[in-house]
């Protein structure tokens, strides 16, 4: 397996986090909520978003009706290249090719990808 197939969604989780703390301390400050309750909720969110993306980023291509045609449409980009026949936009061909030449024909790579995204 690739490296680079866990350490770029980690950093595209990373850069999210720093993100999501940027939004979510925008200075205000609710008399009401104590700071144990704002931080728990933010473990929480961030714990709940983290979830769903380990369940979208590395479900099967047998899950949903087209994740197994965009697998090998992506192994035929990674195969061939970038192709005029190809009923897909040219943005998203090479869109694969560039996956494809950092990560390999590893159709889940773009599962991973398409999930931080």
């Amino acid at each position: 397996m690739n490296p680079f197939i866990v350490i770029i969604p980690l950093l595209f989780f990373i850069v999210f986090l720093g993100c999501n703390q940027i939004v979510m301390n925008d200075g205000s400050s609710d008399p009401n909520t104590e700071n144990g309750e704002t931080q728990s909720n933010r473990f929480i969110s961030i714990a709940i978003i983290f979830a769903l993306w380990v369940l979208t980023a590395f479900r099967s291509i047998n899950i949903g009706n087209d994740t197994h045609t965009y697998i090998n449409v992506f192994r035929r980009i990674a195969n061939y290249g970038v192709m005029d026949s190809l009923y897909m936009e040219k943005g998203y061909q090479y869109f694969n090719l560039f996956i494809s030449r950092i990560f390999g024909n590893d159709g889940q790579a773009l599962l991973i990808i398409c999930a931080s995204i």
